[in-house]
């Protein structure tokens, strides 16, 4: 697999594929929810010990085929058709990572739940993000442990800070894609790094409010 990387701004590889043939977008469904989406993903698919890459595709491609930003029903089988013809070797995944994606896409929007730990991490990252319609996460319908934490789940509602650029998304990646049983367990391990807004990995603050400020 060719890594993604980003220099000067400009995101290479897999990501950098999927992120142009994406467009723009902006809006409750644009850029902003998709970063959000992504950072969501990449820490579930830290603590479920699955593919990082997969969660932060599905972040970038599961709205990109919207034709509003209210009732469209047939997005998420075009995002999912447009993975599959970009192809596993050109998103950098296995075919059978690509199928998942695809599924994952397919059926995001219809409040199902999952005990796949993949395609539950790619779900609960994008439901973790629901406060920016005014709607808290609803745990009942959140696959995995990791996001029914109410830590997690108070981490992800508190929109003070600005969501990370997406080179900074692929600075987080692992290397190889795949996390190791040991550095699962060295991340599960350590202190927690949930603060966004004051900065502090080694303290927790937990806010919890209604709707985006």
């Amino acid at each position: 697999m060719t890594e993604s990387t980003a220099s000067d701004g400009v995101i290479t590889g897999p990501v950098g594929l999927a992120l142009a043939v994406a467009g723009e977008r902006e809006g409750i469904h644009g850029h902003e929810h998709w970063r959000r989406v992504g950072e969501n993903g990449i820490d579930l698919a830290h603590a479920e010990g699955v593919s990082c890459h997969v969660a932060l595709l599905f972040a970038i491609l599961h709205d990109c085929r919207r034709e509003n930003d209210g009732q469209d029903p047939g997005h998420g089988p075009r995002a999912a058709e447009l993975a599959a013809s970009l192809g596993h070797e050109a998103l950098g995944i296995t075919p059978d990572e690509l199928r998942t994606l695809t599924y994952a896409m397919y059926h995001h929007d219809r409040g199902q739940v999952t005990d796949d730990p993949l395609v539950g991490a790619c779900w609960d990252a994008d439901r973790l993000d629901l406060i920016r319609v005014g709607t808290r996460p609803d745990r009942a319908l959140l696959s995995t442990k990791s996001a029914r934490d109410p830590v997690r789940i108070a981490l992800c509602t508190d929109h003070r800070a600005e969501p990370p650029t997406w080179d900074r998304l692929v600075q987080r990646l692992p290397d190889p894609r795949r996390l190791t049983a040991d550095e699962l367990m060295r991340r599960l391990d350590a202190n927690p790094r949930f603060t966004r807004a004051q900065g502090n990995p080694d303290e927790v603050t937990i806010t919890f409010i209604s709707r985006r400020r």
